[in-house]
């Protein structure tokens, strides 16, 4: 982006001559570290693509700090006012920017980091929701409907069956039949949304270790940070979407599967974690359904890539054509393996 650019932005937040850093760790927004002098707070340009109400997401931001602020073991950074006193800034393109101060002395954690710091990572995750047990979920707004509704989800991948081109549909049968055969999992998403034991819960729903801040000097969590979809959920969102990105020993990304398992110092790791930091925020019953956490995010992400590559590539983007079946089959065997690595733990249909 030009520099002329992002500088009028952090000028629209009192940053006359800012020195500009660019940060990756995003994937959706345009991030910017702006310092000038001894201050410093983080820059982004909101992706309006995918958060078509801005407003939206500093407004839950703003309740998620007040209510935070208020409890002296948790907190988040704060967020910035515009030289004129909002939140939000406009551009003369039309872009929308906004800041919260940087946190110094902070980095994120890559996906070499032993079990130890995967039981830190998800004990945050899980206090984070501790903290929030008492938030009324009414209060924070759905910033993308539907976002992990299953039912929803498995509609898509129906309506794209019957459009998807012959070629796609041959390479993804295996997958396709193995997904249909799991709609015991759409079931249990349905059963559970109507028993009160499955409470409605402001839950993160981008459960990713690289969403936490770790201090440099004691390699302890400091706190989530990319709250965006931060939103009324349910109990298996946050831990399920850590088991998907964790407990394999390969990324999402790797198109080979033959190596693909479940490491269990690193799922025990996240569960401990995950229930400790809660402490007693969950129900017995979303307790004792745990372990379906991971099968149900997977299984999730299976149906988005593989519905994805049948529509033609256009909802992720690809690298080259058969990336997005890469994406599914890999999903598609850590379900597989995931489902085998719990086969002693749970029962199919444990909600009929």
């Amino acid at each position: 982006m030009n520099e002329r650019i992002i500088r009028r932005a952090a000028q629209a937040f009192e940053y006359n001559q800012p020195e500009l850093e660019l940060l990756t760790s995003g994937l959706i927004h345009n991030t910017y570290k702006v310092t000038e002098g001894d201050k410093a707070i983080v820059l982004q340009q909101i992706n309006t693509a995918v958060f078509t109400e801005p407003q939206k997401i500093v407004s839950n931001y703003k309740i998620l700090f007040d209510h935070l602020n208020k409890k002296t073991s948790f907190r988040i950074p704060e967020p910035v006012q515009t030289t004129t006193g909002d939140f939000l800034y406009t551009d003369d393109g039309g872009r929308i920017w906004r800041a919260t101060q940087f946190i110094p002395n902070s980095y994120i954690e890559n996906s070499n980091m032993p079990p130890e710091q995967a039981y830190k990572a998800a004990h945050c995750f899980g206090a984070f929701s501790n903290a929030l047990a008492d938030l009324d979920t009414q209060s924070i707004e759905t910033v993308i409907p539907g976002f992990h509704n299953l039912i929803w989800r498995y509609e898509q991948f129906e309506n794209a069956l019957p459009k998807a081109i012959s070629e796609r549909l041959a390479r993804a049968k295996t997958i396709i039949e193995g997904l249909q055969s799991r709609k015991w999992l759409v079931e249990f998403y349905n059963a559970l949304k109507t028993n009160p034991e499955f409470r409605l819960r402001i839950m993160h729903h981008d459960c990713k270790v690289s969403n936490i801040l770790f201090d440099v000097k004691t390699k302890n969590p400091i706190c989530p940070i990319d709250l965006d979809t931060v939103m009324p959920g349910y109990f298996f969102s946050d831990i399920g979407d850590l088991v998907r990105s964790v407990a394999g020993n390969v990324s999402e990304t790797a198109p080979h599967v033959d190596s693909l398992q479940i490491r269990k110092p690193y799922y025990d790791a996240l569960i401990s974690g995950y229930l400790a930091g809660l402490g007693n925020s969950f129900t017995q019953t979303e307790t004792q359904f745990i372990h379906h956490a991971g099968l149900l995010m997977i299984y999730m992400q299976c149906l988005r890539f593989t519905t994805d590559y049948l529509s033609g590539d256009v909802y992720y983007k690809v690298a080259y054509p058969e990336q997005n079946f890469h994406r599914s089959n890999n999903q598609f065997h850590l379900l597989l393996r995931l489902e085998a690595f719990l086969a002693d733990r749970i029962s199919e249909h444990p909600l009929r």
